[in-house]
């Protein structure tokens, strides 16, 4: 008996112990080595001028063999330096005084308009997205209440929530310095020569950023390709500063952009992003009809927001805000469903056609949408889910809109319109 209860006790122990063994072993041959790295632009500038509007920044990813990009871990970085005269010698820097910042709700994203990202050895052109400060401004005024601002996340990205947030982002800033006794009781901070630019971390929201699955390889994709314009001057930035200024200019300086990388899984399934495509146009009349082909196969909703036209070529007004259509009545959509079925979708109270548009962006893999915090960033937003993805680059899609302002062919509004969907690499 005691024989035998010791060998199921050997037996026990032994097989407990290859278990937690191999436990371990899956635990260490999970556990991917994770590396940091860092790129500049292809077109690296002279340090001296920066990179400025109009400009485009190309960076490129080369991984290693047998490594794959970690997901969501692109950002990029640069040193800002904001001027009321750039032809001044030496050019004109902003200071406390000066009136004039940018959209305080998207930080550093101001500075960029149009991303373009690629996998040349594989794919080509995967995403282009144009007017994409607005887009961030959109999911921003959406998804962000003000405690959210106060992020560390939030904070590197040069966001606030104050408008004043993005008058203060353009200084450059004084360090911590001891008073220095200036006789007769008077004391200041010896600033002289201390002045460091703004440093801006952020996190880009293309394509490469928002996947859902699967990783880009060196092995499987190749190297990725990521340019960016830099945005005109009157789109970054706004306010009575700058629209009196003689010759205004910003500077982006030491660009470069940073990911994490890890080793490739045994099993890679294929990559799935979330992607955006966006068009504009000009509602001119009480009723616009818009009709476009949008190249893309997998779309499941639309979003768009408004702007008076007048607004976007000046220097003085928020080219980012999120205007609502004046007097607006109903707004209807029209397209095929993935049976070919043809469907026409109206809506016509104010607070439905707000609450399909933020249904759209929820389903696009936007968290924390909601109601209350686009009221209370003083956005809009309009748009619809399909709550099903359809192949809008063999279709047509249109936007009816009727409103009943007697002032919009006076003061035209333009309409940035953003397709939502999902992209597979």
């Amino acid at each position: 008996m005691l024989e035998t209860n010791v060998k199921v006790l050997f037996y026990l122990i032994n097989n407990i112990f290859n278990k937690k063994l191999l436990y371990i072993i899956n635990i260490m041959a999970d556990m991917r080595p994770l590396l940091y790295h860092e790129t500049i632009p292809e077109n690296n500038v002279n340090s001296a001028n920066g990179f400025q509007e109009f400009n485009t920044i190309d960076f490129l990813i080369s991984l290693d063999p047998g490594r794959a990009l970690k997901p969501n871990s692109i950002r990029i970085e640069y040193d800002l330096q904001v001027f009321t005269n750039l032809g001044a010698n030496p050019p004109t820097r902003v200071v406390a005084t000066d009136n004039l910042g940018y959209e305080n709700k998207i930080g550093g994203h101001a500075f960029f308009s149009n991303f373009r990202t690629e996998l040349p050895q594989s794919a080509g052109l995967i995403e282009s997205i144009t007017e994409y400060g607005r887009y961030v401004n959109m999911v921003a005024s959406a998804t962000m209440p003000e405690e959210h601002f106060y992020s560390s996340h939030f904070q590197a990205e040069g966001r606030g929530v104050l408008v004043d947030n993005g008058r203060f982002g353009c200084q450059a800033i004084n360090p911590r310095v001891l008073p220095v006794d200036q006789g007769a009781g008077a004391a200041n901070g010896d600033y002289t020569g201390k002045a460091t630019d703004a440093r801006y971390v952020i996190k880009p929201l293309i394509c490469v950023n928002r996947s859902m699955g699967g990783m880009v390889s060196a092995n499987k994709h190749g190297p990725i390709r990521i340019s960016v314009d830099c945005a005109r001057v009157g789109d970054a930035l706004f306010g009575g500063g700058l629209n009196g200024a003689a010759n205004p200019g910003y500077a982006l300086k030491n660009v470069k952009v940073r990911y994490q990388s890890v080793p490739e899984p045994a099993s890679n399934p294929k990559v799935l992003m979330n992607t955006l495509v966006g068009v504009k146009t000009t509602m001119n009349s009480q009723f616009l009809n818009f009709s476009t082909r949008v190249p893309l196969k997998a779309c499941n909703g639309v979003v768009f927001s408004a702007m008076e036209q007048s607004k976007e070529v000046g220097r003085l007004h928020n080219s980012m805000a999120l205007e609502r259509i004046p007097k607006l009545d109903n707004v209807q959509y029209l397209f095929s469903d993935a049976t070919n079925k043809y469907i026409t979708y109206k809506l016509e109270d104010l607070q439905t056609i707000v609450e399909r548009g933020l249904d759209a962006m929820s389903d696009s893999g936007l968290n924390n949408v909601n109601a209350t915090t686009m009221k209370a960033n003083d956005g809009f937003v309009a748009g619809l889910g399909f709550q099903q993805y359809l192949d809008l680059s063999k279709q047509k899609f249109s936007i009816q809109i009727n409103s009943s302002s007697n002032n919009i062919n006076t003061q035209p509004r333009n309409l940035y319109v953003y397709f939502l969907g999902l992209l597979e690499a």
